[in-house]
């Protein structure tokens, strides 16, 4: 069996796009940096991120950050305005060794059939206007245990209205992919937050499916 790749320790991902890089201006220490432009980056699975820190910088443009790869960071970490991060890695949490912000208009967040799963040993702070968000990230419309159809809504966890599917999951400690619902309406995904110091929530926490689904 191969072994797995080792950590990818200050290595810079390239990536011009507007003329901007994400970049190591110091070992350990990769910034990204959009002034007026839209950058989107994107570390594959076969790179894990092991860094000392992680500045998503950004003064008047979007940063949109995805890693498919498990991201391990040893400072304190921001969600700043304009800046969309997106973890995929789910076999294990990505972990924060200190405090995690989400400012106003910054979003964390995980993309389609994936799970936001995040362990963080400080705190988690999220502003008014920032999110950590889900929402229609699960199954696709019409597709899951109980996916909907025509105008019926999935399910998940809880009780079935009239005439929709039954639920599956857990209320209490819900793990899986909404299901979607009729149409074009996708479940919720999942947020899976383990948070050792304070969880503060001014802004929001969701993991709703489009109108009709799970």
């Amino acid at each position: 069996a191969k072994s797995a790749p080792a950590p990818v320790a200050g290595t810079p991902v390239l990536a011009p796009l507007n003329g901007t890089f994400y970049r190591s201006d110091a070992p350990g220490k990769p910034q990204m940096a959009a002034d007026g432009a839209t950058v989107s980056v994107r570390v594959p699975a076969t790179h894990p991120l092991k860094l000392d820190e992680l500045d998503l910088g950004v003064t008047d443009g979007t940063v949109n950050f995805t890693s498919d790869a498990k991201v391990e960071i040893a400072s304190d970490f921001e969600v700043r305005k304009n800046v969309t991060v997106a973890l995929n890695w789910f076999d294990e949490p990505n972990a924060f060794a200190r405090n995690v912000t989400i400012r106003d208009g910054g979003v964390l967040t995980h993309e389609s059939m994936k799970k936001l799963n995040v362990s963080v040993l400080g705190d988690v702070t999220i502003d008014v206007g920032g999110h950590i968000s889900a929402d229609s990230m699960g199954y696709a419309p019409g597709q899951g245990p109980t996916g909907g159809k025509g105008t019926g809504g999935g399910m998940y966890g809880g009780s079935r209205g009239v005439g929709c599917p039954d639920a599956y999951g857990s209320v209490f400690a819900p793990t899986d992919w909404g299901a979607g619902g009729g149409g074009s309406k996708s479940g919720g995904g999942v947020i899976l937050l383990d948070v050792i110091g304070t969880l503060t929530v001014n802004g929001a926490i969701d993991s709703c499916g489009t109108c009709g689904g799970g």
